[in-house]
């Protein structure tokens, strides 16, 4: 429509659709944001040791038992927050400014081309620009859009960095000059197999925590009040933008004071409290974008609200249902300081042992931890695609 209006895509994008789209991402970015403010694994395996990260810096010092020392790392997590509450102050300020000089524009996109000679310019006439061909826009000549090219060189990026975690997995002895290991071993998968507890306690994890999580979600977005949801939903977000070494201080704390610290319930608590924000962003829209006549047009076939959700809501929406689990199940095996700290070093997951790893010389181990992290998720979100898949009906012949 923009387009039509004679826009250019670009400025189309800029006028029309990012004032509904930025919004709407206000929670994913800030999501983003505070993870890579206070995210403490990936820092400790790729990030600089000298200097540390401020969030390392805080975990390193938390863990320490001089209490003068673990009320620093506690400042230090303070301090993170705060720069995370400035940034977004920050974002909320830039947002105001541009919906202020939205509402204060005259709506002119530029001098109209001068009437033919003779033409009437009486009061109050408008000049209508001339139709466009269909796919043009005035503004700007024909433009390649850069998405396939940055499309393919994220894809590149991937492959090449799963292609060297799959080498290496298998790399005997590799010295550095050579292009190619000496010697392919399968000792790494092997190791792998040879400690599958370590699997089965991340398979295990994960799926209950996504399963928990999405069964309150789905309780909270059929039942809550939405002025109740609108209310509380910055307190669900909470786990999405504190740091992490606060919030899991926190809940080992919480952990301790139930004497649930080590203990399986406690380590699932743990989880699906990280979770469950995750799963509810992810699986909001479409849930309260369900169109209601729905309800009422199966209310009007004598349908109880059971048999609509079971028979007519949920199998509508089961992709994004299947997506939303497909989310916290990667979350979950993504996990790192919960599992530390409330599991109190009795449980191992895939990821913990591959940060552990990853301070070590055990590079085909290390690879092959790596490779299952990545490949556990992928997993998921695949029997998600193949559960959300549309339904196909076959018409039987007359």
């Amino acid at each position: 429509m923009a387009q039509t209006l004679g826009y250019s895509p670009q400025r189309a994008y800029w006028r029309v659709v990012w004032p509904q789209l930025a919004p709407r991402l206000f929670w994913p970015l800030l999501a983003v944001l505070a993870y890579g403010l206070t995210v403490v694994d990936v820092a400790l395996v790729i990030g600089p040791a000298s200097p540390p990260t401020l969030a390392v810096l805080a975990w390193q010092w938390l863990q320490d038992a001089d209490l003068t020392t673990n009320a620093q790392g506690a400042a230090a997590g303070g301090v993170l927050a705060i720069v995370v509450l400035v940034c977004v102050l920050v974002w909320r300020a830039l947002q105001a400014m541009a919906m202020r000089g939205a509402r204060q524009g005259n709506g002119e996109r530029g001098a109209l081309p001068a009437l033919p000679q003779g033409e009437d310019k009486g009061a109050g006439r408008r000049h209508v620009l001339p139709p466009l061909p269909l796919g043009e826009s005035r503004g700007e000549g024909p433009r390649a859009h850069p998405l396939p090219l940055a499309a393919l060189l994220l894809a590149g990026l991937y492959a090449a960095i799963l292609l060297t975690l799959a080498v290496g997995s298998i790399a005997g002895i590799w010295p550095f000059p050579a292009l190619w290991p000496e010697a392919l071993t399968g000792q790494a998968w092997h190791s792998v197999w040879s400690s599958r507890s370590t699997l089965a306690t991340t398979l295990l994890l994960a799926l209950s925590s996504a399963a928990l999580a999405l069964a309150w979600c789905v309780a909270w977005l059929e039942l809550a009040p939405r002025h109740w949801d609108n209310t509380l939903r910055p307190l669900l977000h909470l786990p999405l933008v504190l740091p992490a070494v606060l919030w899991v201080v926190g809940m080992y704390s919480f952990a301790l004071t139930l004497r649930i610290e080590g203990q399986w319930s406690g380590l699932l608590f743990a989880h699906t409290l990280m979770v469950l924000p995750y799963v509810l962003i992810a699986l909001s829209p479409a849930y309260l974008g369900f169109d209601p006549r729905c309800a009422t047009l199966s209310a009007s076939l004598g349908h109880g609200r059971w048999r609509f959700l079971l028979s007519v809501k949920w199998p509508l929406l089961r992709r994004a249902l299947a997506s939303s689990a497909a989310v916290g199940f990667a979350v979950s095996v993504a996990q790192y300081l919960p599992t530390l700290y409330v599991g109190a070093g009795r449980f191992s997951s895939v990821t913990t042992e591959a940060v552990t790893l990853a301070a070590g010389a055990q590079r085909s181990l290390t690879s092959a931890y790596g490779w299952l992290q990545f490949l556990l998720p992928v997993l998921a979100f695949g029997v998600a695609a193949y559960l959300g898949r549309p339904r196909r009906f076959k018409v039987a012949n007359t």
